[in-house]
């Protein structure tokens, strides 16, 4: 919403989709606001001065820069402390252009894609693959600086570094590990399910784990109070040992997340959804 209620002579709209030119310091009334979802951190690389271009489409954000290499490692380090699951980047050649609604060219070395809204909760409905649906960091690599710059950084040890470019070489400690897709049935007390969304009423699914003040995301309750997310055999085994603990979170969009919210126990969920054991959350008055 607040790129919505941005001025108009800073932003164009198209039926679902909005863009913005520029970074927060070209507007004296416009800055960008973390949105509910986002992950803890992620608010400080769409605030960069690189910005050249954003575009938001159905809620999917997609985030374009134009850096200079330390700029581009720097924007690297940003993502690494993001409070994500995977720290998925992306390493390719060449230098691509973007263009505007009103198609003004804007060429950009990093990309930073942002899955939301609408558009995430049909994915991950749809999807049977056991993915995370976590924000990507694309880095292209168009000059021998920021080929020479990448190659002498030190990676931080929690990057999945994908790297295409065959004469470059990267160092990728991290690996990402193998998820199986798990089920939940969760439904309100009065055995309805726990989502109304004609009141603009859901149930967010959060996991947490001990130490940290911010969670993961794992998305809503469907309008069928099915549930569903990909996990690790090392996260389940801490979801077990309670290093790690799943949240339900009733109410609208505005409503954040908290550790000590009524909890998805691990033995309620299922590898088959038929298996899964039906969980009841209250559900709070209007």
């Amino acid at each position: 919403m607040a790129l919505l209620l941005a001025p108009a002579f800073a932003q164009v709209a198209f039926g679902a989709a909005t863009e913005r030119i520029g970074s927060d310091s070209k507007s004296k009334s416009y800055k960008t606001v973390p949105q509910p979802g986002w992950a803890g951190g992620l608010i400080r690389l769409p605030r960069h001065e690189s910005r050249v271009y954003s575009r938001w489409v159905n809620g999917n954000e997609a985030f374009y820069f134009n850096s200079e290499p330390n700029e581009i490692t720097d924007l690297i380090t940003m993502f690494s402390r993001i409070r994500l699951r995977d720290h998925i980047v992306e390493v390719k050649h060449g230098k691509p252009e973007i263009r505007s609604f009103k198609k003004s060219r804007f060429v950009y070395n990093v990309h930073l894609n942002v899955e939301g809204g609408i558009s995430l909760s049909h994915r991950r409905s749809a999807t049977a693959a056991a993915r995370t649906f976590e924000p990507v960091l694309t880095v292209y690599v168009g000059d021998a600086d920021s080929h020479a710059s990448l190659e002498s950084f030190e990676w931080p040890r929690n990057l999945i570094v994908r790297n295409i470019i065959s004469d470059l070489s990267l160092s990728s400690p991290a690996e990402q590990p193998k998820r199986d897709v798990w089920y939940a049935a969760v439904n309100f007390t009065n055995g309805h399910p726990a989502a109304d969304f004609e009141h603009g009423m859901s149930t967010t699914v959060t996991l947490w784990e001990k130490g940290e003040t911010f969670g993961f995301d794992l998305g809503h309750v469907s309008h069928k109070g099915q549930f569903k997310s990909a996990f690790s055999e090392t996260e389940i085994a801490r979801l077990k040992n309670r290093d790690m603990w799943l949240t339900m979170t009733v109410g609208n969009n505005q409503r954040k997340p908290s550790p000590d919210h009524p909890q998805l126990t691990v033995e309620s969920l299922a590898v088959k959804e038929d298996n899964a054991k039906p969980v009841a959350v209250s559900r709070p008055g209007l």
